[in-house]
């Protein structure tokens, strides 16, 4: 069982191309777990934002390790990785 206070946070930057990409798991105010995608320009508006229910921690930390492997092939470079909003650093394999 996963403690109520999990967090994780990861950030890719392709700077050649000036975009940023965002993955956050955590819980909404009613305890659901949520995986929530943000992406954009660096220093320019616009992107956007998804919000995808989750089952558990477990299968959050799965869809990221898919989205890494997809964010690499795209040439993005993880610029920080957190836990427990930004406590402590995430190893990312």
């Amino acid at each position: 069982m996963t403690n109520s206070q999990e967090t994780i946070s990861v950030r890719w930057e392709n700077k050649p191309k000036q975009r940023y990409y965002r993955v956050i798991i955590q819980q909404d105010l009613f305890g659901s777990w949520i995986l929530l995608r943000i992406w954009g320009g660096i220093q320019r508006k616009g992107g956007g934002t998804k919000v995808i229910m989750i089952d558990n921690f477990n299968q959050g930390i799965e869809i990221l390790q898919s989205i890494l492997t997809y964010r690499k092939k795209r040439g993005y470079n993880v610029v920080s990785a957190a836990d427990n909003i930004g406590k402590k650093v995430v190893k990312l394999t």
